[in-house]
């Protein structure tokens, strides 16, 4: 349910794949894309744990990385 999703940032997470899911290919735009509607839901300044939650999810790798791979 909705209290699983929200607990320790799994929103976020949840977000991302939601991202993906409506059509952000590249990495980086999935990420922003997560990072926005956490932050739109849960302001980073209005608490301390939301706001490390934002500052853990830190992207590694390439933004601009086709997710799913290339068509051949």
């Amino acid at each position: 349910g909705w209290d699983t999703l929200n607990q320790s940032g799994r929103l976020l997470e949840w977000s991302f794949f939601q991202a993906y899911a409506n059509g952000s290919q590249a990495l980086g735009m999935a990420h922003a894309m997560s990072l926005t509607h956490y932050m739109w839901l849960y302001p980073p300044m209005a608490d301390l744990i939301d706001c490390k939650v934002i500052q853990e999810w830190g992207l590694l790798g390439d933004p601009s990385l086709e997710m799913g791979g290339f068509a051949s």
